[in-house]
């Protein structure tokens, strides 16, 4: 099983770690650290986040951070579809 980032998670890493440390400086640094325990959970249990409304999309909260990933377990990869603040409005990303 191998972890894929799309563009777009990858640029909301780094979007919301800049708007966390503009907020609060170095809440962004400690949710860039929270992404390799994070992502090796994911790795060891790719089904351990919730479907959302019966769909191939799951979420999965990133501990000690306000972000939840957005991913799909496809058969040899998770994918990394958005990572997105808690209380935004991310279901109307799916």
């Amino acid at each position: 099983m191998r972890l894929r980032w799309t563009p777009h998670a990858r640029a909301d890493l780094f979007r919301l770690a800049d708007f966390l440390n503009e907020g609060e400086p170095g809440t962004g640094d400690a949710l860039l650290h929270a992404m390799t325990p994070v992502t090796e959970q994911l790795l060891a249990h790719p089904r351990i986040g919730p479907a959302i409304g019966g769909a191939r999309i799951r979420k999965w909260p990133i501990a000690g951070t306000p972000g939840i990933f957005l991913y799909m377990v496809r058969d040899d990869e998770i994918l990394l579809l958005r990572l997105v603040p808690n209380r935004s409005d991310w279901q109307s990303l799916l």
